[in-house]
């Protein structure tokens, strides 16, 4: 169940259409300017309230969501908004007003009245499941539409699934297929590359990707280091030029079939993250992902971004009209958003956008130099060890991967039996208060995998209108109900 609030404040009910059109101007006018501190709050308060609030709202009833009103807490003043909430509804619904909600129409704001609206999207109701062969099948034949090979096609398409099946929704068909088809159509992505291994020893190599995807770029850059790793313990590769890798943790667990410990590290993704105490961005997202294989217990695999939260993330979040968590993101002159917030309008990687990413743990109190240095380590495997032309910009792209070997360690099946024995141990903690069990990474997404693959995964209907439209423009025969 994803559920956001959103408070339509008096001052904003009481507006008329003419005096909305102004703000909304007034704030597009300014959106790259420089505000003075004294009008911060005052800035962040219009984008709340007038331009996020009717947008969001926009969102959520396009996509079919569910809009309700209810009182924020049990006292007589939040049940009172409520109530006026749940009448403006009403009074929408029965005018159909409500088609007057898009982005391109100025809204009269107080057809919404003056209270406090749950919107609710129940992925169990209204998801639909699609196989997950099926959605290989489709995904594979996208890319071949779009000039891969047939080999490059299916790996792609492999990572985007392994990403779907584990609920890893932000790295799957939903938030980057159509973003990697924009590329190819658009010229930004080389479908047929040629890498080329432009430095090399018996342990380690240097490779160019030559514009490629990094789906399965990075993917024959792992293999490479797998098999240096059989022959000397170790391998490690680093890859330039080259797009975005996808999950890492796919990357990563290449490896554990071959009773190895795999690594992925990837630069790049936009400039989004901010240093702690910077005004300016300087990094990408910076991923880093760590597999360990196991003997019965499900295999440890540890991928996250180096940001708060995976920047595909806020794309999901955008999407759905989902708030963003208090010191996820910062403000345009580097101040941390402190509390929960309806994600900005504008893209990632827009030039002028008003907001950016914090490092692992938001803010210097919470230990954000922790996250602003392993985006360091990221952007220096990944970036310059690779001798990317970064000419000293860390937010280049750039991807490292290696494997290790543990027979070149100790005896493979000990090392398996111990590590059981850790994340078994680890599992069976017993919880805090409020708390079911305790999790260790890759477990939830283990245990998803498998619902997946028996019930089919679920897809917002939007997501499946997209398969069905792109398939019908590419004359592919594929139609999901």
């Amino acid at each position: 169940m994803v559920t956001t609030r959103l408070t339509v404040p008096q001052q904003l009910a009481q507006m008329d259409r003419d005096r909305l059109r102004g703000y909304r101007e007034h704030l597009d006018f300014y959106n790259g300017q420089q505000w003075p501190s004294s009008r911060r709050r005052e800035r962040r308060l219009t984008f709340n309230y007038v331009r996020a609030f009717i947008d969001k709202l926009a969102s959520y009833l396009t996509a079919g969501m569910v809009v309700t009103a209810e009182p924020w807490d049990a006292s007589a003043e939040s049940r009172e908004r409520a109530e006026r909430a749940r009448a403006a509804l009403d009074a929408v619904a029965e005018s159909n007003a409500l088609a007057q909600l898009d982005h391109e129409t100025e809204v009269d704001a107080s057809i919404l009245g003056d209270g406090c609206y749950k919107v609710t999207w129940d992925p169990e109701s209204e998801a639909v499941r699609l196989g997950p062969d099926a959605v290989r099948a489709v995904t594979a034949a996208i890319f071949e539409k779009m000039g891969l090979s047939r080999a490059d096609a299916d790996r792609s398409a492999d990572v985007l699934l392994f990403a779907d099946l584990k609920g890893i929704d932000t790295h799957g068909i939903s938030n980057m297929l159509r973003m990697y088809v924009d590329g190819y159509q658009t010229g930004q992505i080389n479908p047929r590359p040629q890498p080329r291994i432009v430095r090399e020893s018996p342990a380690v190599a240097t490779m160019d990707g030559d514009g490629g995807l990094g789906l399965h770029v990075g993917a024959d850059a792992m293999g490479l280091a797998i098999q240096k790793a059989k022959s000397h313990g170790m391998g490690a590769v680093a890859v330039r030029n080259a797009g975005h890798v996808g999950a890492a943790g796919y990357h990563a667990a290449m490896a554990l079939e071959h009773d190895m410990i795999g690594v992925c590290m990837a630069g790049g993704g936009g400039v989004a993250l901010l240093p702690t105490f910077g005004a300016e961005p300087r990094f990408g997202t910076n991923p880093i992902a760590w597999a360990v294989p196991a003997k019965n217990e499900a295999p440890f695999i540890f991928d996250i971004a180096t940001t708060q939260v995976a920047g595909n993330k806020i794309r999901l979040l955008q999407r759905m009209g989902v708030n963003a968590a208090a010191g996820w993101l910062a403000d345009w002159d580097g101040t941390p958003i402190m509390a929960e917030s309806s994600p900005p309008r504008e893209d990632l990687h827009a030039e002028n956008r008003h907001w950016y990413m914090l490092p692992i743990g938001g803010t210097r109190e919470n230990s954000s130099h922790k996250g602003y240095g392993f985006a360091c380590v990221v952007a220096i495997m990944g970036a310059t060890l690779s001798g990317s032309e970064t000419n000293g910009d860390l937010a280049g792209g750039g991807a490292y991967f290696g494997a290790y070997s543990i027979d070149a360690f100790t005896d493979v099946d000990s090392f398996k039996e111990d590590i059981d024995t850790f994340l078994r141990g680890l599992r069976e903690t017993p919880p805090a208060p409020g708390h079911e069990r305790v999790y260790y990474a890759g477990l939830p997404e283990y245990e998803e995998e498998l619902d997946r693959r028996d019930k089919g995964i679920p897809y917002h209907p939007e997501v499946v209108d997209w398969l069905n439209s792109i398939c019908a423009e590419l004359e592919l025969d594929f139609q999901f109900p």
